[in-house]
């Protein structure tokens, strides 16, 4: 059987387990940040969970930076994107248990320097 969105893809999906900090404007002009998980990327983009999928929506841009863990080299950590697709708000009181994501295409900045790492390829 083929995988209709491995067979779509661009670039190679990779699996990813990073802290990220997320900056967003809300309607009041405001920023709001989140710290959350980053759970896979490519070349062009990433995925993230949220706890709050009401303040995304397509078209957002987002300022974006992985918290390296102490110690770590030297890296360009920060980068903006914009969000490519956000789950429903609702789909978290489906009363299923769901975590909701972000998919980001990157804009400005490079996270390349993940692949140095083994990855699995997920897709």
């Amino acid at each position: 059987m083929v995988d209709f969105f491995k067979e779509n893809r661009i670039c190679t999906r990779y699996l990813a387990d990073y802290e990220i900090e997320v900056c967003s404007t809300g309607a009041d002009e405001q920023a709001q940040y989140e710290k959350t998980v980053m759970t896979d990327f490519s070349d062009e983009g990433l995925n993230f969970i949220t706890h709050y999928p009401e303040r995304y929506n397509e078209g957002q841009k987002l300022g974006i930076r992985i918290l390296l863990p102490e110690n770590s080299p030297e890296r360009d950590s920060e980068f903006s994107g914009t969000v490519a697709w956000a789950s429903d708000p609702d789909i978290s009181t489906c009363g299923e248990l769901v975590q909701p994501r972000v998919g980001v295409m990157i804009d400005e900045g490079n996270i390349s320097w993940l692949l140095e790492d083994d990855r699995e390829d997920i897709m």
